[in-house]
């Protein structure tokens, strides 16, 4: 059984939804499929944290403040999680799954971090 979770940019509520998912044992294979079939793997020992967020002159796809994709344009990605044989249908998905929708105007910044700053 596997969780497939949508993200990102919604154009149509013009809202950010931002996922949070939290180190259970109840998915052990994660990963985040970005629209142009780029794919980044999660890591089901660990917190992540994905969100979409502005970078420079565009935006970010981030997880854990690390920028795994960026684009001109504000986009929609999708999660796929793969459930473990301890996932029944009576635990609920929302003990590990966090969604944090925030209105557009409203996105975060996102400055990565300048190992030699004056």
């Amino acid at each position: 059984m596997s969780f497939i979770i949508k993200a990102g940019y919604n154009i149509v509520r013009k809202d950010i939804i931002n996922v949070t998912l939290k180190n259970t044992p109840y998915w052990n294979k994660g990963t985040i499929y970005i629209p142009n079939g780029i794919h980044h793997e999660l890591r089901e020992n660990e917190f992540n944290e994905i969100e979409l967020a502005r970078y420079n002159a565009g935006y970010a796809i981030l997880v854990n403040n690390n920028v795994i994709y960026d684009s001109a344009f504000p986009l929609d990605y999708k999660i796929t999680l793969m459930a473990t044989p301890e996932y029944n249908k009576k635990v609920n998905m929302y003990n590990f799954i966090d969604y944090d929708c925030i209105p557009y105007k409203y996105i975060r910044t996102f400055y990565p971090p300048y190992l030699n700053r004056i």
